[in-house]
């Protein structure tokens, strides 16, 4: 599995950028219950995201994986100690940036890999991929929020015991 951050620039350039989905991981740092480290959106989004770019891959499509978001708006837990939330207009225009910066790189397609589901950060991620999606760039982002995906998840991830 390709990671840009492991990539030289020389081996981005060889890169049929067109043609190739750049993975972007997207978790936040929040408290999830006593039991788990702050990190586990992040850790959650990477695995996806490795996954869905090897299936990806079997398929034909080649991709790369970012670097992972991990600050995001997350209020709805930041009244725990080690919750990192930043405001809605940071996380927009930093999606916003990303894109217009893989535009400007060559690549053509984005998939966001979300793993936080809070209700704000989910509405930025919709909103940025849309402002990104009328620049040019060709977005997928599976809200697993949404009816369709939500009916996916186990009963430990809908009972909040993950």
């Amino acid at each position: 599995m390709r990671s840009l951050f492991d990539l030289t620039w020389t081996e981005v350039e060889a890169l049929d950028r067109g043609r190739t989905v750049a993975l972007l991981p997207v978790g936040a740092v929040e408290a999830h219950g006593p039991h788990l480290p702050l990190g586990t959106d992040g850790v959650i989004a990477r695995a996806m995201a490795e996954e869905g770019g090897r299936r990806l891959q079997e398929a034909g499509v080649e991709t790369v994986i970012l670097p992972s978001l991990h600050y995001t708006a997350a209020p709805f837990a930041a009244s725990f100690p080690g919750t990192l939330s930043v405001r809605p207009k940071t996380v927009k225009a930093l999606i916003g940036d990303l894109a217009a910066a893989l535009l400007a790189s060559g690549f053509r397609g984005l998939a966001i890999v979300n793993a936080h589901l809070d209700p704000t950060h989910l509405q930025c991620l919709e909103e940025a991929a849309a402002a990104a999606a009328q620049d040019g760039l060709v977005v997928a982002f599976p809200n697993l929020a949404r009816r369709r995906w939500a009916r996916l998840l186990t009963e430990e991830f809908k009972s909040g015991a993950c």
